[in-house]
């Protein structure tokens, strides 16, 4: 019955946002979808947490003080380049760089589903 690991373990997601309620409604909409959700508030904590800990996904708001979704998505690439990342904004002069897929604010709640399980389904953590 147990065919392959993947399916078993939940996929696991990075989510950068600096606005808490923002932060915690993402969160809850993972966390229904059986993800396992590791939270940092700026990009400069997610780029330690990147540097340490595997991830199949990082979701990454674009405005944020200290670093940019922008310039978090260029570290990331340098960190771990098969690593996908979605950039949420609502700035829509944001022009983002180094990222898989970007969803533009307001957006549903299907239509966010929809990229990120698009976006874990192609990751493999398995190379260390």
């Amino acid at each position: 019955m147990e065919s392959g690991q993947n399916s078993i373990r939940k996929k696991r997601i990075l989510l950068v946002e600096d606005e808490l309620d923002i932060r915690e409604l993402i969160k809850s909409v993972l966390r229904v979808a059986a993800y396992e959700v590791v939270e940092a508030k700026n990009g400069t904590d997610a780029i330690a947490m990147v540097a340490q800990h595997p991830f199949d996904l990082v979701i990454t708001d674009y405005k944020m003080p200290l670093v940019t979704g922008s310039e978090l998505a260029v570290r990331i690439r340098q960190l771990v380049p098969s690593l996908p990342i979605l950039m949420i904004t609502g700035d829509h002069t944001a022009v983002p760089n180094a990222v898989d897929a970007v969803l533009w604010k307001p957006f549903s709640v299907e239509n966010f589903r929809t990229v990120v399980a698009r976006l874990t389904q192609t990751t493999d953590t398995t190379a260390s």
